[in-house]
């Protein structure tokens, strides 16, 4: 195709008076040749990714044009109709970048076939394992001292967890999420520390000698305290994350088959058996769950630790990906039938304090067919 006849369909294609013939020529040539570069003149994109990000951003203005918000009495998200959002999927499902998610977040009281019994959202919940081995469900506790082991005071105050006093012996505590819930607490260090669900960090109940070391399972957003004489560690998985005092998310969940350490302010060193690096902010560092080489990426680190605001963010994940924060949060279980393409990407994001069926309403907007039974999301081709 020549740069005159391209420039003439990405006309079409942005001011939305493409046909569909002309949107399958400009998906052939599009997606022509997959595993080579794509040719795609200046004048229009440096790259195939400023290519993807330019039509996507165009969409969204087209989107908000032909959908003017009217000024609401508190902020809501824009409705786009579904005739309107679901040919933007389609183009671009067809251009092979995924589909645009933007639906309200306030729940609706029409019914969808795919849930017979509707999913509430998670809500705030932890477990705290002391060393005797008594187990504190923080979330059924009231504000106040909740337990007191080896000289330390655990404190709840205003729905965080605080650790007070000097230790007569170190020992390790754990903190964990089950499916459904999140938490925020603050170490003995001061630093804190918000678990996202499904997930399990172990630490001192002091830290003492010339490092502050915890380890992590699932997902967990860090604030430490600067201590230039006591570097923070978090030991997860494959990857081991060395920092003085900063801002960062660790991701590493078993059932996925990475580790991320996204860096939101400040410098974190990432190790691996394999490989060390620095990261700055807004970049990511992407290691397999047993080490090895890292792969580092430049993001968005904020839209990382979207699930602390209550937003799922599904930038740039796959289906599997999005299934599993899906399951994690509803405490779901999830069946994918064969003959489903679990690596196809999508981009967006919606609110995680929603009932299930309207996320799942987005997923079946996208073409993703699936069943609720009881409490397992079948998934099918």
């Amino acid at each position: 195709m020549d740069n005159r006849r391209l420039a003439e369909l990405e006309k079409k294609w942005l001011d939305g008076s493409i046909t569909e013939q002309e949107a399958q020529e400009y998906s052939n040539w599009y997606n022509l040749g997959q595993n080579d570069p794509v040719e795609i003149p200046s004048d229009i994109a440096r790259s195939k990714e400023e290519h993807q990000l330019k039509m996507l951003q165009s969409i969204m203005a087209k989107l908000e044009q032909d959908n003017p918000v009217q000024q609401p009495v508190e902020p809501v998200r824009p409705l786009i109709p579904r005739r309107v959002l679901a040919v933007a999927a389609t183009i671009l499902l067809m251009l092979g970048i995924g589909a645009v998610w933007y639906f309200n977040s306030r729940p609706t009281d029409e019914a969808t076939s795919i849930v017979q019994y509707d999913k509430k959202p998670g809500q705030s919940g932890l477990v705290i394992t002391l060393h005797d081995g008594r187990e504190l469900l923080v979330d059924s506790i009231p504000n106040g001292l909740i337990a007191e082991e080896n000289g330390i005071q655990i404190i709840k105050r205003n729905g965080v967890i605080y650790y007070e006093g000097n230790s007569n012996a170190v020992v390790n505590h754990t903190a964990s999420t089950q499916r459904g819930r999140k938490y925020q607490l603050v170490l003995p260090d001061g630093s804190k520390v918000w678990l996202n669900a499904a997930s399990k960090l172990t630490y001192p109940n002091e830290f003492s000698g010339d490092d502050r070391q915890v380890q992590l399972e699932g997902e967990a957003y860090f604030e430490v305290v600067s201590n230039s004489k006591k570097p923070f560690t978090v030991r997860a998985g494959g990857q081991e994350v060395r920092v003085l005092g900063t801002h960062f998310n660790v991701n590493n969940y078993t059932d996925e088959n990475h580790i991320t350490t996204t860096l939101l302010e400040g410098k974190v060193e990432v190790k691996t058996n394999g490989d060390a690096l620095m990261l700055a902010p807004n970049q990511q560092a992407i290691s397999a769950n047993h080490g090895g080489a890292i792969a580092v990426s430049k993001v968005d680190a904020a839209a990382s630790i979207g699930w602390m605001k209550g937003e799922f963010n599904f930038n740039n994940a796959n289906l599997r990906t999005i299934l599993n924060q899906i399951a994690r949060w509803y405490d779901i279980d999830v069946k994918i039938l064969p003959g489903v393409n679990q690596n196809q990407v999508f981009y967006g994001n919606t609110s995680m304090n929603q009932n299930l069926s309207e996320v799942l309403k987005v997923l079946e907007l996208s073409g993703i067919h699936m069943k609720l039974e009881e409490n397992t999301l079948i998934v099918k081709p």
